[in-house]
């Protein structure tokens, strides 16, 4: 079992390496849109020092038009606070695989729901590692992102607007659905990438961020090499037996 508990938190993410995107027209290559993310993660990682540069504009806009995609129509977002229990207050890693890169973001979201009084819908703001401004929605998502009603979170950074549609798994509130995913908009030329399989675990704040990283490693190298995968619901107890029995 000891074997196996040093398997994987990222299995989903190899499982689907990366996914052609679905739901509206990609110009953005595989390829291009790796290295476009890394240069994105770096240039954030070199302005952690200097967040005020971070822009808003179109998070803003998100926020007021309630449309997440500039090219969507407006559709229903909801307007009940208890839909963002699993969220308020909580850290969470995102990971998705884009070619041969494996990206992970840890996203904290606040522990004050806030409600546009214009029409009552809800939402909840957050940053992610870089310090960079973000917010979700609870809402009705397209049948091309899975259908149903999950949340749409948005991200902005320099020169992307990064997406994420994922769905709580209601046997414990602390993971994300199978069929979360990620994509980005060039704010330049308002392109899109293709869309990418994620998966997402709730840091539990009895451990740092660090001692998740360095499991997360840990793991990847391990089914790298040994190509064994386990359920992500069976990782995630194994993580925390992990951390807090250390």
């Amino acid at each position: 079992m000891m074997k196996r508990s040093v398997c994987f938190f990222l299995i989903a993410t190899i499982y689907f390496f990366c996914i052609c995107g679905i739901g509206f027209s990609q110009t953005i290559s595989h390829e291009k849109a790796e290295k476009m993310v890394k240069r994105e993660k770096n240039a954030s990682r070199n302005q952690l020092n200097n967040p005020s540069s971070n822009q808003s504009k179109y998070l803003n806009e998100i926020k007021t038009k309630k449309k997440i995609l500039r090219s969507s129509v407006k559709s229903w977002y909801s307007t009940d606070p208890k839909d963002f229990e699993p969220l308020v207050g909580s850290k969470w890693f995102f990971n998705y695989a884009i070619g041969s890169s494996i990206f992970t973001d840890t996203v904290t979201f606040e522990s004050k729901i806030k409600i546009d009084n214009s029409d009552g819908t809800v939402y909840l703001d957050c940053k992610n590692q870089f310090g960079k401004a973000g917010t979700v929605f609870y809402k009705d998502i397209p049948s091309g992102f899975g259908g149903g009603y999950g949340f749409a979170m948005v991200i902005e950074g320099q020169s992307l607007m990064d997406f994420y549609y994922f769905k709580i798994d209601s046997s414990d509130n602390t993971s994300i659905g199978e069929d979360a995913l990620y994509f980005f908009e060039d704010k330049e030329t308002g392109e899109y990438s293709n869309n990418y399989a994620m998966t997402g675990i709730k840091m539990d704040f009895l451990y740092s961020e660090e001692d998740m990283q360095k499991v997360i490693n840990s793991l990847l190298e391990w089914d790298i090499n040994n190509d064994n995968k386990i359920d992500l619901a069976e990782t995630i107890h194994i993580l925390r037996d992990l951390t807090l029995n250390k």
